[in-house]
C-alpha cells in the first residue's frame, strides 16, 4: 500500500487536476491483487510501521561513517561529532567497543581508525554501503562466470517453483546453477526465456495477510469504491460465479482434493502459510492456499 500511495501522491499536483492512477493488471491473478488492494486503500488501510526499541545499528553505522570521513576518531571525543544526543551520546560506548573487538575498528593511541573487517564486509565500491543505514534485507550477488550481474532478492532462490530456477535480471533470463548460501552469491548462466524479476519491501516473500484476505473479500463480492472498467467487472463477475465457491467461503476456510492434490483454502498470507508448510506432509505454500501430499485415509 506505501509505495502505491507514493505514486498517486506524486500526480495532481497541478492547479485544476485530481489525483490518478491507472492499474494494468496482466493476468487474473494481478487483476484480483489490484482489486484488492483499492478496496483496502477505500478502507483507509496502510501497512502498519514499528520502529525499532531502539536505534543501535544507527550508531554503528554513524561511528564507522564518522571514521571513514574523518580518517580517525578520537576514542573518548567520538561522542561530542553528535553533540551528545542518544544514541551518540556515552550510551553507545559498548557498540563503539564491539566495533573494535570485532576488528571494524581499529584502536591506536586513543585515536580509532577503520579496522580490516570493515575494509571486508563493506570496502567494496568506495564503502558505499556505509552511506545507508544498516535497515535493508540482505541481497545475493548474481555472477555469470566472474562477472557481476547485479543483486536479487533471497525469496527469488527460496520460494517453491516448478522447473528450473530462473530469474530476470539485466534486461534478460538467467538460470540458477549454484547457490553459495554462505557468501550469499548466485552463479547463473543465461537462458533463453522465463525467470521473475523480484523486489520486496523488507518483510517476508509474498503477499501479506491484509492483502489476502482482502482478495478473499472481493471474491466473495466486495467491490472497491473507485471506476472499474467494463472487462475489470466482467473477469471479477468470472471469478465469484465460476471459481469462488470452489475456493473461498463467507464462514471459513475450504479443503479441496484432485486426485493427489491437496489444497487448504486458507487465505491467511504468506507468512502464515509458509508455518504449516514447513510440515512433513505439507509440499508448498503460497498467500492463499497451502497444498498437502495426498492424505490417505481407512
Amino acid at each position: 500500500m506505501a509505495p502505491f500511495l507514493q505514486r498517486i501522491g506524486r500526480t495532481g499536483k497541478r492547479s485544476g487536476t485530481t489525483r490518478n492512477c491507472l492499474f494494468l493488471a496482466t493476468g487474473k491473478d494481478t487483476l484480483l491483487q489490484a482489486a484488492a488492494l483499492l478496496l483496502l486503500w477505500g478502507r483507509g488501510w496502510v501497512e502498519p510501521v514499528t520502529p525499532p526499541p531502539e536505534t543501535r545499528h544507527l550508531a554503528a553505522q554513524q561511528l564507522l561513517a564518522a571514521t571513514l570521513q574523518q580518517h580517525r576518531i578520537g576514542d573518548q571525543t567520538w561522542q561530542g561529532m553528535w553533540n551528545g544526543p542518544a544514541p551518540f551520546d556515552r550510551s553507545a560506548a559498548p557498540i563503539l567497543r564491539h566495533l573494535v573487538t570485532e576488528g571494524f575498528l581499529d584502536e591506536d593511541t586513543s585515536m580509532l581508525f577503520i579496522g580490516p573487517e570493515a575494509e571486508r564486509r563493506f570496502g567494496r565500491r568506495h564503502f558505499i554501503e556505509l552511506t545507508a543505514s544498516f535497515t535493508a534485507r540482505p541481497q545475493f550477488t548474481v555472477l555469470s562466470g566472474r562477472t557481476e550481474i547485479g543483486q536479487t532478492d533471497p525469496s527469488v532462490l527460496t520460494e517453491v517453483r516448478p522447473g528450473p530456477r530462473r530469474l530476470l535480471l539485466g534486461g534478460r533470463s538467467w538460470q540458477v546453477r549454484f547457490i553459495n548460501w554462505g557468501r550469499k552469491r548466485a552463479f547463473v548462466e543465461p537462458a533463453d526465456g522465463g525467470g521473475v524479476p523480484k523486489w520486496t519491501g523488507g518483510s517476508l516473500a509474498g503477499l501479506s495477510y491484509a492483502l489476502t484476505r482482502s482478495m478473499r473479500d472481493v471474491l466473495l463480492g466486495a467491490d472497491p469504491l473507485d471506476s472499474l472498467t467494463r472487462r475489470t467487472e466482467e473477469c471479477l463477475t468470472g471469478w465469484r460465479e465460476e471459481d469462488a465457491p470452489q475456493i473461498t467461503d463467507a464462514d471459513g476456510s475450504l479443503i479441496t482434493r484432485l486426485g493427489t492434490d491437496v489444497r487448504w483454502w486458507t487465505w491467511a498470507g504468506y507468512r502464515a502459510n509458509a508455518t504449516p508448510a514447513d510440515f512433513d506432509d505439507a509440499r508448498a505454500a503460497l498467500h492463499d492456499t497451502v497444498r498437502f501430499h495426498t492424505v490417505s485415509t481407512s
